[in-house]
């Protein structure tokens, strides 16, 4: 569950890191390193935007860690997941909006094969590839009661290819 900049302040001294690493709180049998991404034909994406956790250096250096990432399709994560990265900003940034609340996780297709990436590299593990991926968002309104802004955001499952 992630809160999309809480106090609406504009933090211009939080810079974006790039420290791409594992999580060294995840048991070592289910931690992914970079060399399961490497050559793997995937991208690491967020499932925590980075551009979502701007107000401290540790909130926006934690969104690199390794268990907020998942691999994507290139083509998936290039174009309909940044967009939807956008809408929630946009939606955060009207006036009207007090808070955002985003879940995002994954869904498995357990009727098809799963894919992995990381099983040629000396670690032991092996990532799976998501079927597919979902975002619940929920605005909270200044005044009371909740609101729902689906503009520029297809309704149902987005599959990755």
């Amino acid at each position: 569950m992630e809160i999309v900049d809480p106090d609406k302040e504009d933090m211009t001294d939080v810079q974006r890191v790039n420290n791409f690493r594992p999580d060294f709180r995840v048991p070592k049998q289910f931690r992914a390193d970079l060399s399961d991404f490497r050559r793997s034909g995937f991208d690491r994406e967020y499932l925590v935007a980075s551009a979502n956790q701007n107000d401290q250096d540790i909130q926006n250096s934690e969104t690199f860690l390794l268990s907020n990432m998942s691999p994507q399709h290139p083509g998936f994560n290039k174009r309909k997941w940044r967009d939807l990265g956008k809408a929630v900003r946009n939606l955060d940034s009207m006036s009207n909006v007090l808070e955002i609340y985003v879940l995002t996780g994954p869904i498995f297709d357990f009727e098809s094969s799963i894919e992995l990436i990381g099983e040629r590299d000396e670690n032991g593990i092996e990532v799976p590839v998501l079927s597919y991926f979902f975002k619940c968002i929920l605005s909270e309104k200044k005044k009371r009661g909740f609101a729902s802004d689906r503009r520029g955001v297809s309704r149902g499952a987005m599959p990755l290819s």
